[in-house]
């Protein structure tokens, strides 16, 4: 990480993170195991991204014992997700995947 600062730095670039943000953040606990879970999949609304999340929710609960998909759409690609929608995937799953299409 610090070779790549490195380089937008000599780059001339700048780094549009806010610090004061990004040290708020944290990851999600790693999760051991996927049986039993509950997974979210998010969908963009772009071509092919529905596709991609169901083979993957299938993938997952064929080989890993995933217990459930939810699978919700945004209203448009390029804004964010409607509050509801993240809520409710916040509050149903274990953890969720965000895919775009194309």
């Amino acid at each position: 990480m610090t070779d790549v600062l490195e380089r937008i730095r000599r780059l001339g670039l700048l780094d549009p993170t806010d610090p004061e943000v990004l040290q708020r953040r944290t990851l999600a606990p790693r999760l051991t195991e996927l049986r039993g879970k509950v997974g979210g999949f998010l969908d963009n609304r772009k071509q092919n991204a529905n596709i991609l999340l169901e083979r993957i929710a299938a993938r997952l609960t064929a080989e890993y014992g995933l217990a459930e998909a939810v699978h919700r759409a945004k209203f448009i690609y390029s804004r964010v997700a409607d509050l509801a929608i993240i809520d409710e995937l916040a509050e149903r799953c274990d953890f969720v995947v965000a895919a775009i299409g194309d």
